[in-house]
């Protein structure tokens, strides 16, 4: 019976191993560090076995042997590390199955829905029902339909730890409710809905469930008019339309709304259509349905620009410009605009007014000349109490013509004076000039004004207004109306008013605002060529206004050339050649009050004509044969003073003529005196017009450098040589100045 028992237990040990050994699971390996399991497991197998074999001493041997080898194993256990690998088999969960649908229900049999699914330790996936095929696993998504009937979708899986697991969702639909077919208007609008006046605009409807359609605001059409459109023509104001339609039974009403925007209107207007240049004029504007206005306008308006307010209408004062000519002003609103035009003009210019003679003996003849522009008439009069039949009445005025027209002078002396009158639209101007009746006058011809070509013009007086009954008069007098670029002096500008308030400036080069009604002001020279117009506009409280104004001529400074010899108060001309040999001999003297400048106004010499007759002659011969005796001690003593210089070249020593030398003060390197060398070489500065203090002296000449880098002092002649640098000036002491220049060789090509 024991061995069955343990045949019995051999057996189902061996067949729980196999069973395990059979199985395929996952397996998990771990490691056990407490021996005592081990043990526990050996005694109870040791007693056992001592079951089993204490039926018969016959197996009690071979339970010896078992116990000694079970005992030696023991000790083979004991004696092996504590770390020992077991297997162990863990099972997976079963897998689960979760889904669902969006939207569900569905609203109606048009419309899918999406399914969405997840699991957990599934390995295969299903569809059935609504759907088939494998789907992917854990999760997912599927569109589905569209539905139209209730659908059941399922998914079913199976995995490792067991399976198959199912679950389903049913996607549903709304079942519709019973409802009688009413009569709708789909739609009712207007194309465009918004519309400028006298526009168009096209009405368009649908509706269902109709029979027809109304409208009490338009013409729909005959029937069937269930849908349809109509265009709206030269629409003026905003308005709502309304459109009925039926069933027969049953009526529905619709309205939309077209809205007219008023078209908009500008008028622009002026006060002055034309006025002189540098006065004010008035603008206004009246607008309707704007709503943003914006000013603009032609190339040198001032201040007529951007956003105007209010929009709706308005005033503003403009002043116009200098330049004569005609300007436009422009207001925009709303892309509507209107525009105004103001001729903007000065009073006439006078080119010139000028005798062939300044004196005569009485009764003798003068030949007076003109050259007008911008003139719709002019006069001949002349100064009170003098009267001339010949000078008075209207006289030619034709633009830029040269008139002459010869006069006598009265038989009695005096200095007479002959006024051109001219006048336009903008103003009246007027110019003098006086001619000297003298018994003792020069006769034959008189005296011919010449200007120094270094200096300009003389000064120059006109008088504007005055005429018409405008009681405004401005006097504008400008000491010299051309001068180059590069002058130094600036313009003296002044100007006498009568009857006058207020005088406004206006024009270029800073020449601007609010002026007294008498006064005068040195204008900076703008150096650049051109024409330069100053205006000044006076005003009397009436409001009558005068216009008056100067042109400035700028020219490129030109190089002087020939021969010019000035010593101290004498002026000679360049020594005559083939090509300006003078036809009658002249004498030209004439005192100079002030020293040259770069450019500057020298006052105006005369020329006297001699008669052939030879009285005339011995009594010239005479005169020169005696001013050269006391010119020539003069010129002794002269020259024999320390107040004189010497330019010369310094490579050979020859003197340099027609040198021009210039004294500049150190402080500020103004200018104070500019003099030529002799044909010696020899110039002199007036010391009575410097004051002590430190100078420097500069010196030019075509073909000669300053200072001089190539001189060599030696000795005794080195004594008051000067080569550029600044030096203190003792009155007292006089002034000798030595200036080598340097040769410039050109090299011939």
């Amino acid at each position: 019976m024991w061995i069955s028992k343990v045949f019995v237990y051999k057996k189902s040990f061996f067949m729980i191993a196999k069973k395990q050994k059979n199985r395929k699971p996952k397996t998990k390996m771990i490691k056990k560090t407490n021996s005592r399991v081990q043990r526990v497991s050996f005694l109870k197998r040791f007693w056992l076995d001592k079951i089993f074999l204490n039926n018969g001493l016959f197996f009690w041997g071979l339970s010896s042997v078992l116990l000694i080898v079970l005992f030696l194993g023991l000790l083979s256990l004991l004696a092996a590390p504590n770390d020992v690998g077991i297997t162990v088999t863990i099972l997976p969960p079963p897998p689960t199955v979760s889904i669902s649908a969006s939207p569900n229900p569905v609203p109606d049999t048009s419309t899918t829905s999406t399914l969405s699914w997840s699991t957990t330790d599934a390995t295969i996936c299903n569809a059935s029902g609504g759907w088939s095929g494998s789907k992917a696993v854990p999760s997912g998504t599927e569109v589905v339909g569209p539905i139209a009937v209730a659908t059941t979708y399922t998914l079913t899986c199976t995995g490792l730890g067991g399976g198959p697991v199912s679950n389903s969702v049913t996607i549903t639909i709304p079942v519709p409710s019973f409802s009688p077919s009413l009569p709708s208007i789909n739609s009712f609008a207007a194309t465009p809905a918004s519309v400028t006046a006298g526009g168009s605009a096209i009405l368009n409807w649908s509706s269902s469930n109709t029979t027809s359609c109304s409208s009490t605001d338009f013409a729909v059409g005959p029937i069937p008019n269930s849908s349809g459109s109509v265009v709206l023509n030269n629409l003026t104001a905003t308005k709502t339309y309304s459109l009925t339609c039926t069933d027969g039974s049953n009526l529905v009403t619709s309205t939309t709304t077209i809205t007219v925007i008023p078209v908009p209107t500008v008028d622009l207007n002026s006060d002055k259509t034309s006025a002189g240049a540098g006065e004010t004029a008035k603008l206004t504007w009246i607008t309707t349905n704007t709503t943003s206005c914006t000013a603009s306008g032609s190339s040198g308006i001032i201040g007529w620009s951007g956003l105007k307010s209010p929009p709706s209408g308005g005033s503003q004062d403009i002043i116009l410009p200098s330049a004569p000519g005609g300007y436009t002003y422009m207001l925009t609103c709303d892309g509507v605009s209107d525009s105004v035009m103001i001729n903007v003009g000065l009073p006439p210019e006078i080119v010139n007014f000028n005798s062939d003679k300044a004196s005569v003996k009485p009764s003798e003849t003068a030949t007076l000349s003109w050259k007008i522009t911008g003139a719709l008439s002019c006069s001949a009069s002349t100064i009170l109490p003098f009267f001339a039949a010949d000078w008075t009445g209207i006289v030619d005025s034709t633009d830029n013509i040269s008139y002459n027209k010869v006069i006598t002078l009265p038989n009695s002396d005096g200095n007479y004076g002959y006024k051109l009158t001219c006048l336009n639209t903008y103003g009246s101007i007027s110019r003098n000039l006086n001619i000297n009746v003298s018994t003792a006058g020069t006769g034959g011809g008189g005296a011919t004004q010449i200007v120094n070509p270094i200096l300009g013009a003389k000064p120059i007086s006109e008088t504007f207004g005055g005429t018409g009954g405008n009681g405004i008069e401005i006097t504008v007098t400008v000491d010299n109306s051309e001068i180059t670029a590069d002058f130094e002096g600036g313009i003296n500008l002044s100007w006498v008013s009568k009857g006058a308030d207020k005088c406004t400036a206006s024009g270029v080069n800073g020449w601007s605002g609010d002026k007294p009604t008498s006064g005068n002001e040195l204008i900076a020279n703008p150096g650049i060529e051109g024409v330069y117009t100053y205006i000044l506009t006076c005003e009397n409280a009436a409001g009558q206004k005068t216009i008056a104004y100067s042109k400035i001529t700028i020219t490129q400074p030109q190089k002087i050339e020939g021969v010019v010899n000035i010593i101290e108060t004498e002026v000679a001309p360049a020594a005559p050649t083939e090509e300006n040999k003078p036809l009658i001999q002249e004498t030209i003297t004439a005192p100079i009050n002030e020293a040259l400048t770069k450019t500057g106004v020298v006052d105006v010499f005369s020329v006297d004509k001699q008669k052939s007759s030879w009285q005339n002659i011995l009594t010239i011969i005479m005169a020169l044969s005696l001013l050269g005796l006391i010119g020539r001690g003069i010129y002794g003593f002269y020259w024999a003073r320390k107040n004189w210089g010497f330019v010369f070249n310094s490579q050979n020593g020859f003197a340099i003529a027609n040198a021009k030398i210039e004294i500049r003060r150190s402080a500020d390197n103004q200018i104070i005196q500019t003099i030529l060398t002799d044909y010696k070489g020899r110039f002199r500065f007036k010391l009575k017009d410097l004051k002590d203090g430190n100078y420097r002296v500069n010196v030019e000449k075509r073909d000669y450098a300053f200072p001089s880098k190539l001189f060599v002092k030696k000795g005794e002649s080195a004594k008051n040589i000067y080569l550029g640098n600044s030096f203190k000036l003792i009155k007292s002491k006089g002034l000798r100045l030595k200036i080598p220049l340097d040769p410039i060789l050109s090299k011939q090509i």
